[in-house]
């Protein structure tokens, strides 16, 4: 693999899923310091309209 395709978050997430592959993706998120949420699903509009 070359050098320089992962970058810092990436290597962390590597080793953390290294550490504990069960681990949800709100646990890893919060050791991480990043959302768990994707960041396009604040755009994506509901499908569901409650009346």
């Amino acid at each position: 693999m070359e050098s320089g395709l992962l970058d810092e978050l990436d290597r962390r997430l590597a080793h953390a899923l290294q550490l504990d592959g069960r681990a949800s993706f709100s646990t890893i998120a919060s050791v991480l310091g990043v959302s768990d949420q994707p960041p396009w699903l604040a755009t994506v509009e509901p499908t569901c309209r409650h009346w």
